[in-house]
């Protein structure tokens, strides 16, 4: 019997959730996409707290890419075979990643048996498309976040803010397609107070640019920064129960088609 053909295509531009996400699915057989949207990102609603804010976006994002999903966008997508546990991606950079955080399952599967890989799915049934998206909360304000700085200088301001301080993670993730779930969790980091030399090398490095909050937890801030409360998949970008849940999926996909079988926990 001919394996299905399964793919997972993760919406968004981020590296840092496309290294989460390979990280989990080496040796699942299934195929990865990773490509932002081409549609406009969705502005940060005013006038609610920052855990509304997320959901909001990812609906929104979820809504675009049902959209893009319909103009034949599943087609255009360039996929990666990831069932072979030595499988490697150019945009993995971080071997160390603690991408599964907290989270229960995680990839608990090997190959039973190499098999040639099926042709890339072309269809939305064979494919879970994943939306997320990142909001750090103002430590003074609940209804205020910080995004992704359009600048240095406004990047830092986003870091002097939080010097020194406490504040909240907020990240949300969608599935639809083949899978349905989403969810939005909240993490704690604490900031240490920021030496003039600290902040002048965050900025210096470029590691603000395209993160909330103009910081990663899993790069340069790491030395400066941890995690005191949650899970750290909320820190790099997702709700860790949904990636439980599509792990879990995957696993009964593999199953059902006897290619893998079970082995413990990683």
């Amino acid at each position: 019997m001919q394996q299905k053909s399964m793919g997972v295509w993760l919406a968004s531009a981020s590296e840092r959730r496309t290294e989460v996400l390979i990280e989990m699915l080496k040796g699942v057989p299934v195929w990865f996409a990773h490509c932002a949207l081409i549609g406009e990102e969705t502005p940060v609603p005013t006038g609610i707290v920052v855990e509304e804010m997320v959901s909001h976006i990812t609906n929104e994002k979820a809504n675009t890419a049902k959209l893009e999903v319909s103009l034949g966008r599943i087609e255009q997508l360039s996929w990666h075979w990831m069932g072979n546990n030595d499988c490697e991606h150019p945009n993995s950079k971080d071997a160390d990643i603690k991408s599964r955080g907290n989270m229960k399952g995680g990839n608990t599967l090997k190959p039973a048996v190499i098999v040639k890989p099926p042709p890339p799915p072309t269809s939305i049934e064979n494919v879970i498309v994943i939306v997320a998206d990142t909001l750090v909360a103002d430590p003074d304000d609940a209804f205020s976040a910080l995004g992704q700085p359009a600048d240095e200088l406004s990047a830092a301001g986003m870091l002097i803010r939080l010097s020194g301080r406490r504040h909240l993670v907020w990240s949300g993730t969608t599935l639809f397609g083949a899978f349905v779930s989403d969810g939005v969790e909240s993490a704690t980091v604490e900031v240490a107070e920021l030496s003039e030399s600290n902040l002048g090398y965050l900025l210096n490095s470029g590691s603000w640019k395209g993160k909330a909050g103009a910081y990663d937890l899993a790069g340069k801030m790491a030395s400066n920064a941890k995690l005191v409360a949650g899970d750290n998949l909320a820190v790099l970008g997702f709700a860790s129960e949904v990636l439980s849940e599509l792990m879990e999926k995957l696993e009964t996909i593999c199953h059902s088609s006897g290619s893998y079988s079970a082995t413990k926990s990683l």
